[in-house]
C-alpha cells in the first residue's frame, strides 16, 4: 500500500506508542469482545484508546468506528476525547470534517462521534455498521444502550469487532454490577489483582446480564442449544491507575499528589480505584469542611447539650445491621461555631438505651441539657414523654425535639454551617464512623447499610443550641425551684 508520507517526512512525526505493559495489553487485545479499561484517574485511557483507533484505521479502508459519550456537548470540552483526537490525528494528516466532528482517514477509514444519554437514544444507531465502538466514561451510559451498540458491530472490515469501554468508578452504575458479577471487584469494591486482564464470559439471560468464568459454565447451566442462542461474549477488565501511565509519573508528579489529597470519597474513587466509594454522598457534608481540634481547644465557658437519636433494636440474624441509638454532645460559641465534643453509639434494647442516656447524662453533668427526639404518632410521643419523665426525676434538664420535619430539611442547617467552615470536631476514635456516615448522606435514596442516625442527632443538637432552648434550674431555696431561659 502506498502511504501519504515519505520516509523523511515520517522521521518528523512523533512516535506514538503505549507507555506501559498494561496499556500495551489493552491496545493489542484482539481476543475479547468487550474490553473495559480504567477504574482510576490518570491511567491514560483517552490516549491509549485513540491510539487503538488510529492504528486500526490507518491502513484499513473498511474500518468504521464511533466514539460515544453521554452527550456531544461533553465532547467539546477542552481536553476531551475529541480535543485529544484532534491533537493526535493531526500529526498523521487526519483532521475533523467541519462541524460534524467526524474524521476521514487517508486510507478511507471513518470515525464518527455520537451520544447516548437515554436508553431510547439507541434507536439513533439502528443503521450503524461499525468495527469498533469506543464508549468513553461508559459507567455514565444506560446499560441497554451499551448492549444495543454491540449488535451494531457488523462492518466489512477484517479487524476484530469490539466494544471498548473506558471508565471511572461509579457505585450505582450497571458497570459496577458487571464487575461484581464477573469477579473483578472484592468485597470492599477494590480491583481483584488476580482477575486483572483475565477473560470471563457474559450473556444476557432473560433481560439480566450474567457472568461465568468459562463458556462451559453456561453450557452446563443452560444446555448447548440455549447457550448458542445466548451467544456469550468474552469480557475483560483492565484495572488501570495513574501508575500505569509512566508519562504522568515522570512529567507530572504533582498530579499524583493532587489525587492523594482529594477528599475521602473522591480519593478512594480516583486514586485508589474503589468502586464502592459513594459518589452520591458528600454533597451535603464533607470532612474537608470541618476543622479538627483537640479537646483542650474547645471553649469551656459555654453551655452544652447532648442530643439523642433513639433506636430500639439489637443486631440479630434477621437484622444484623439495625439503626443505632446515637448521642452527640456539643456546644455553640458566640460566633455561631458548632463544637462537636463526643459521640456515643450503641445498638441495643430500649432498656439498655435508657441506661446509656442516663450514664452519659451523669458523665456530662447536670448542666448539660439532654435532647430527646419525639417521633410522629402517639407511640412516639408516649416513648419520648416516658424517657423525659425518667430523666427529669434524676435531675436532668431535658428538651423534647419534634421530628415532624423531613430529614433533609432538618439536616440542612448543619450542611450550611459545615460549608461555611464553622464546625469543629474533637479528634477521637469515633471520628471515622462519624464522617463516613455524614459523607454518604443521600436523603433521596434509601440504601442498605447506609444510616442517618448520627445525622439526625447532629441536626437536633444544632437545633437545640441555635434556638436558645437550653434552660437551667435556679435554686431560690431548698424547697422551691423556678425555671428560666438562659441565653447562650
Amino acid at each position: 500500500m502506498a502511504y501519504k508520507y515519505t520516509q523523511d517526512q515520517l522521521k518528523e512525526i512523533r512516535l506514538v506508542r503505549p507507555l506501559s505493559r498494561k496499556q500495551e495489553l489493552y491496545l493489542n487485545d484482539d481476543v475479547n469482545d468487550i474490553c473495559c479499561w480504567g477504574g482510576s484517574a490518570g491511567s491514560g485511557k483517552s490516549e491509549v484508546s485513540l491510539i487503538d483507533l488510529l492504528v486500526s484505521g490507518y491502513d484499513d479502508p473498511l474500518f468504521r468506528a464511533m466514539i460515544i459519550r453521554k452527550t456531544k456537548e461533553v465532547m467539546k470540552n477542552a481536553g476531551s476525547m475529541y480535543d485529544s483526537a484532534c491533537d493526535l490525528f493531526s500529526e498523521f494528516g487526519i483532521k475533523p470534517r467541519g462541524q460534524a466532528m467526524d474524521f476521514q482517514f487517508s486510507s478511507g477509514a471513518k470515525l464518527k462521534l455520537g451520544a447516548l444519554d437515554k436508553e431510547q437514544d439507541k434507536h439513533n444507531y439502528q443503521g450503524a455498521q461499525c468495527t469498533r465502538f469506543l464508549i468513553d466514561e461508559a459507567q455514565q451510559l444506560p446499560e441497554q444502550g451499551v448492549l444495543y451498540l454491540g449488535s451494531r458491530l457488523r462492518s466489512k472490515s477484517k479487524k476484530k469487532h469490539q466494544l471498548k469501554l473506558t471508565c471511572n468508578p461509579e457505585k450505582n452504575s450497571y458497570l459496577c454490577q458487571w464487575l461484581i458479577k464477573g469477579g473483578y471487584l472484592d468485597e470492599k469494591g477494590f480491583p481483584v489483582k488476580e482477575m486483572d486482564g483475565k477473560t470471563t464470559y457474559m450473556a444476557e439471560v432473560a433481560g439480566t446480564v450474567e457472568f461465568r468464568k468459562e463458556y462451559q459454565d453456561f453450557v452446563d447451566e443452560y444446555g448447548e442449544e440455549f447457550t448458542t442462542e445466548l451467544e456469550p461474549q468474552k469480557f475483560v477488565f483492565y484495572s488501570a491507575n495513574v501508575y500505569d501511565n509512566p508519562w504522568i509519573v515522570k512529567h507530572l508528579p504533582s498530579y499524583i499528589g493532587k489525587l492523594k489529597n482529594l477528599p475521602r470519597v473522591e480519593r478512594m474513587k480516583l486514586y485508589e480505584g474503589c468502586w464502592f466509594a459513594d459518589v452520591g454522598g458528600g454533597s451535603l457534608f464533607k470532612q474537608e469542611w470541618v476543622t479538627m481540634v483537640d479537646s483542650a481547644d474547645v471553649p469551656k465557658h459555654l453551655r452544652r447539650a447532648r442530643a439523642w437519636d433513639r433506636a430500639a433494636t439489637k443486631p440479630n440474624p434477621n437484622n444484623p445491621d439495625p439503626d443505632a441509638s446515637v448521642g452527640i454532645k456539643g456546644c455553640l460559641d458566640e460566633d455561631g461555631n458548632l463544637w462537636v465534643e463526643d459521640v456515643t453509639i450503641l445498638k441495643d434494647r430500649p432498656a439498655m438505651v435508657q441506661q446509656a442516656i442516663e450514664k452519659d447524662g451523669s458523665k456530662d453533668g447536670k448542666g448539660c441539657v439532654v435532647g430527646i427526639p419525639r417521633d410522629v404518632g402517639a407511640a412516639g410521643k408516649e416513648s419520648a414523654d416516658n424517657c423525659k419523665s425518667k430523666l427529669s426525676r434524676l435531675g436532668f434538664n431535658v428538651i423534647i425535639c419534634n421530628t415532624n420535619k423531613g430529614k433533609a430539611l432538618r439536616f440542612e442547617p448543619v450542611s450550611i454551617l459545615a460549608q461555611e467552615r464553622k464546625i469543629f470536631v474533637v479528634n477521637a476514635p469515633w471520628n471515622k464512623k462519624f464522617f463516613e456516615e455524614l459523607e454518604s448522606l443521600d436523603f433521596n435514596v434509601r440504601k442498605r447499610g447506609v444510616h442517618d442516625d448520627q445525622a439526625d442527632a447532629l441536626a437536633d443538637l444544632l437545633f437545640i443550641l441555635t434556638k436558645k432552648m437550653i434552660t437551667t434550674q435556679i435554686k431560690i431555696s431548698p424547697q422551691r425551684k423556678i425555671r428560666g431561659r438562659t441565653r447562650l
